[in-house]
């Protein structure tokens, strides 16, 4: 167990994210119906997980460096920064559209067509793409 206020406190916050994460997933997303609010908050509840993560482990890693706090759940909060750091680089990093779409154009999403295959205008999976070479 945390031996230091901050050591709490990055458990905590680490606590809060699982509670909100654990809501998105059961509350939130499952949901198929379209409600205009569920447009507005769910913005800024993710907004709010991100930021109890991020906090989590930012002082998690001071309270370790500072305080010399030796606990693993706040070693844990640090892991969980870290998959943070990584994922918000994927997300800026690689892009979730073609190259050459707009960037909120939803029908660019997807495989790009092949354009060895003479003919093909459409997206198609790869296991599509191999199944038409097989032929």
């Amino acid at each position: 167990m945390p031996s230091t206020k901050l050591g709490w406190w990055s458990v905590g916050l680490m606590a809060a994210f699982v509670v909100l994460f654990i809501m998105d997933a059961t509350v939130f997303m499952p949901s198929t119906v379209v409600m205009p609010w569920r447009q507005a908050v769910l913005r800024f509840y993710g907004i709010a997980m991100m930021t109890c993560e991020a906090a989590a482990g930012i002082v998690g890693l001071i309270a370790v460096v500072r305080r010399h706090e030796r606990s693993w759940l706040v070693w844990l909060t640090m892991l969980a920064g870290l998959w943070l750091i990584v994922f918000m680089l994927g997300e800026f990093l690689v892009p979730h559209w073609r190259p050459g779409c707009p960037p909120n154009k939803l029908a660019c999403r997807g495989p790009a067509p092949d354009p060895d295959i003479p003919g093909l205008s459409q997206s198609r999976t790869p296991h599509e793409i191999l199944q038409i070479h097989v032929r």
